[in-house]
């Protein structure tokens, strides 16, 4: 049984490693906060043609009440661990008719992004 067999909710447990291939970038349109998000591998990732790729959304709500815009994205040179506090996207449940789902590594699905990025920036830092 593989971890994308044992989800339940759309996530992962949280006791579970969840590997990063890349991130996202996404750009709110009404209060310009650039966020950095997170790909689980098999999300946005043809990799591994034996997952099912799944996309992420063209757009996420903002804290601020405005929508975040994709704004492309980026690959890791090698996956890495997401850290406690990190925003990804989750590969979903229902991978053939679902998106990716906004997630907190150790809090679980989120309705918005989150305009603090601490925790992803440590990440991010050590491949730029």
């Amino acid at each position: 049984m593989t971890r994308h067999d044992r989800r339940h909710s759309g996530v992962v447990s949280e006791s579970s490693k969840i590997m990063l291939h890349g991130y996202m970038t996404y750009i709110c349109k009404q209060c310009g906060t650039h966020v950095h998000i997170g790909l689980e591998q098999g999300v946005e990732d043809s990799s591994n043609p034996d997952v099912h790729r799944v996309p992420t959304p063209f757009a996420i709500p903002c804290k601020c009440g405005g929508m975040a815009m994709d704004n492309g994205m980026h690959e890791f040179p090698v996956a890495t661990p997401a850290e406690t506090g990190m925003e990804y996207f989750a590969y979903p449940a229902d991978p053939i008719n679902q998106c990716a789902i906004l997630s907190v590594k150790g809090y679980g699905p989120i309705k918005y992004m989150l305009p603090r990025q601490d925790a992803f920036d440590l990440v991010y830092r050590k491949f730029v």
